[in-house]
């Protein structure tokens, strides 16, 4: 828990809103080689700026397990003029899958318990949000969307409204904007 609170005392400000922050969690690495198409990060941004006036958006809550994204965040402040901060973990894994056993060979000083710490942190980050922007690609996308359902975010209230997206779930594709209201 210590761990927890001290990824989101070091990453959220004093003056952070939930109302003007959406949550992005992206599930890529291992999901895009085997359940998902893999989507550039700016493709992202392009469909959260669609979904979610940006202007009203002070913040963006990014997680991800992949090392990539992260990075392409960064190149995405640095190429793009933007009106919103990212939030993200600065102590994140990054464990480039969601089980430990594949953790790349880099990554191996980390323990089971920093990737699980990691996990959870991103969770909590999550719920930290008043909106979030879903694919259900990934279970924990569905972890995240029932924990808004049930009440356990900052939010109290939501709507959701479903988009195309590129997920591969048979032959259904979908994606949940889920705009949580405070």
């Amino acid at each position: 828990r210590a761990i927890i609170n001290k990824a989101i005392h070091e990453s959220f400000s004093s003056t952070y809103d939930p109302v003007r922050a959406v949550g992005m969690p992206i599930r890529a690495s291992d999901k895009c080689r085997r359940e998902a198409d893999c989507i550039e990060f700016t493709k992202y941004m392009e469909q959260l700026q669609d979904a979610f006036p940006m202007y009203d958006m002070k913040w963006v809550v990014l997680t991800s397990e992949d090392e990539k994204i992260l990075h392409a965040r960064d190149e995405y402040e640095e190429g793009n003029d933007v009106d919103f901060d990212f939030i993200a973990n600065r102590h994140d894994v990054a464990q480039g899958s969601g089980a430990y056993g594949n953790l790349p060979r880099n990554k191996k000083n980390y323990t089971k318990e920093d990737v699980v710490a990691s996990t959870l942190s991103a969770w909590a980050f999550q719920l930290k949000t008043g909106h979030s922007f879903l694919n259900l690609c990934s279970n924990f996308h569905v972890l995240i969307q029932y924990s808004i359902n049930y009440g356990c975010s900052m939010a109290s209230r939501h709507t959701t409204k479903e988009q195309n997206v590129t997920c591969n779930l048979g032959k259904k594709r979908q994606i949940v904007k889920m705009s949580a209201k405070i």
